[in-house]
């Protein structure tokens, strides 16, 4: 690393005078930039690291984020090649903090305050006294005890220190000394506070000596993996719920012991945890699926998408997990599992040349539906068991399905709607439709007016399998058949005779058209139901065929007895005839036909 280029020029005296000195410290290859130049100013006399930084032309800043790396190696004495401790180098842009090659989170990096193992600066003290090393500077401060998440020394099991134990006073890197406090307090006397045994600890400790080693966690960077650890460690406590719960420093801490506990005895702990949190489903009012299983175990590892090994560890579990226990099925794209080599149901239709429904009910006979479907998500088909359900049964289906199209003389789509509506009486249902539609009709005359069953059914808007019925129940009849047209399409009928069975609605404007009403008076009868059923949504066509023939208006009865609209009321107000509807309520004259007719007829 390149000298920092702010204050004093590498020429100047205060720095060559500095390099002159013979005084030197050891290198202690892990140690970071800030410590090396307490341990320095130190062994130099120096009042603090501060003025050692003065000195080199440095500042404080600098010294905490491993600028100026060159000028501390000199004046320690030895190659900065060798110390690899000096590699540090924050980015606040994305949050990350090189550490001898190794990311941390920026959040879990906190050099300002200095932090200790009592035991390890006593271990420093006794070494120095056994090879003659300075005393006074013999103490080194190792990089883990920066890390926030490094809470207990790995070597000792012991809580790392924050404060001095005689004057309380936190310790930053303006002290006399690694062990020393301004107070005079020697730090490596103090009591250490036992703790556990910090796996944690041990990895990140380990990991930054250059250990990578460890099994699931060896090939990731750190930075990746606190929150990777943390997260299992927090489903491994905390019990069913839907989102992922807070938690603070003793929690996550808790977590992080729990997440490398399991590690340790992967993937047998967090099996065991999956089982007891999925042994609550469709309990305690939860959702259905895998949220209903695993909770946000399960919504926390779907989201993200994995950036260590542990978390693809983990998501290929869950997944294992939910296949065993029924909760989807094994074909199911999930996770990093994308599904390949199966169909969708869709596709699978389309091969056996069926609908849907039919298709579905024909594949769960033949047993090949797979356990743990969901709703909501395309069932993932065996192909290989599809053909042979194919092989078996689409013969049978494709040219039964093509000779009845045939025989019916439709399309395809009518074909497969009539079959639905007729083909439960079995084989040879087509020949008995056509005899039962054509029954009471036995001229072949083409009437004037009729129309082909289809079209007329096509033109009026009325399903041919409705108005079929129609025609068996005799609600219509046939006007003629013809010998010469094969299946319904040699059955004729009256278009206007279809239309009473049209179901589709008619606007108000059209409806006014066909009635010759003005629309505000289609829009009372309407809202009175004169002109269409309680239980009709909107107008149909059979109702207003009923109401033209039920009722007239006086345009109409005026203009076929050549008399105007006001001696026409005259005429039949005379003869006892009222209005059936008119003003003020209706805005239009409206006459029963039947009765108005009756008093005209006297009249002509």
């Amino acid at each position: 690393m390149s000298g920092h280029k702010s204050g004093a020029p590498l020429g100047d005296p205060r720095l060559q005078a500095l390099a002159q000195l013979p005084l030197r410290v050891r290198l202690k290859p892990t140690e970071p930039p800030f410590g090396l130049g307490l341990r320095l100013a130190c062994r130099l006399k120096l009042q603090s690291s501060l003025r050692l930084a003065a000195n080199l032309g440095l500042t404080a800043t600098d010294m905490l984020n491993g600028r100026g790396s060159k000028r501390l190696c000199n004046a320690a004495g030895f190659s900065e090649d060798k110390w690899p401790g000096g590699e540090l180098a924050p980015d606040v842009k994305t949050r990350t903090v090189w550490v001898r090659g190794h990311a941390l989170l920026l959040d879990d990096w906190c050099p300002t305050f200095r932090r200790w193992c009592p035991a390890c600066l006593l271990d420093d003290r006794t070494r120095a006294l056994q090879n003659g090393e300075p005393i006074e500077s013999a103490a080194w401060w190792r990089p883990e005890w920066a890390v926030r998440s490094y809470l207990n020394c790995s070597h000792h099991a012991c809580a790392l220190i924050e404060r001095c134990y005689g004057c309380s006073a936190p310790q930053r890197w303006h002290g006399p000394a690694v062990d020393r406090c301004h107070c005079g307090a020697i730090l490596a006397t103090d009591e250490t506070i036992p703790a556990s045994v910090a796996s944690w600890e041990t990895f990140v400790s380990d990991r930054l000596a250059g250990d990578e080693s460890r099994a699931l966690l060896g090939c990731d960077p750190l930075r990746e993996l606190l929150p990777a650890v943390e997260r299992l460690g927090t489903s491994l406590l905390q019990p069913w719920s839907l989102s992922r719960p807070r938690a603070d420093d003793v929690t996550r801490a808790t977590a992080r012991e729990a997440a490398m506990t399991a590690i340790s005895n992967w993937p047998a702990s967090f099996r065991r945890r999956l089982d007891e949190v999925a042994a609550g489903t469709g309990t305690d009012l939860r959702p259905r699926g895998l949220i209903g299983a695993y909770g946000w175990i399960h919504s926390e590892w779907a989201t993200f998408p994995p950036r260590t090994e542990l978390d693809r560890q983990v998501r290929r579990e869950v997944r294992e997990h939910a296949i065993q226990s029924g909760f989807v099925a094994a074909g199911e794209p999930l996770y990093d599992f994308r599904g390949g080599g199966t169909i969708h149901m869709t596709t699978a239709a389309g091969r056996l040349a069926i609908g849907y429904k039919r298709a579905r009910q024909l594949v769960a006979d033949a047993g090949a539906l797979p356990s743990g479907t969901r709703r909501g998500v395309a069932f993932p088909l065996d192909p290989v068991q599809i053909e042979e359900i194919a092989s078996q049964e689409k013969r049978t289906i494709c040219f039964s399905l093509k000779h009845e199209q045939a025989d019916l003389g439709v399309g395809r789509q009518q074909a497969r709607r009539l079959r639905a509506t007729f083909g439960s009486t079995g084989p040879g249902w087509v020949l008995r439709l056509i005899e039962s539609c054509a029954a009471g009709c036995s001229t072949s005359v083409l009437v004037s007016g009729a129309r082909p069953l289809p079209n007329a059914c096509q033109a009026v808007g009325v399903p041919l399998e409705l108005a079929c019925a129609a025609l068996i129940k005799g609600e219509i009849k046939a006007c003629s058949v013809d010998p010469d047209r094969a299946g319904l399409g040699g059955i004729a009928v009256q278009t206007s005779d279809l239309r009473a069975l049209s179901t589709r609605p008619v606007s108000i404007e059209r409806a006014a058209r066909r009635l010759g009403i003005h629309h505000e008076a289609v829009r009372w009868l309407v809202r009175h139901h004169h002109l269409r059923r309680h239980e009709v949504v909107g107008i149909t066509p059979g109702a207003i065929d009923a109401f033209a023939a039920t009722f007239a208006t006086a345009t109409e009865l005026a203009r076929d007895a050549q008399m105007s609209t006001r001696a026409l009321s005259s005429y039949l107000e005379a003869r006892g005839c009222r209005p059936a509807f008119g003003p003020p309520s209706c805005r239009q004259v409206i006459y029963w036909r039947e009765g108005a007719s009756r008093a005209l007829s006297g009249a002509q």
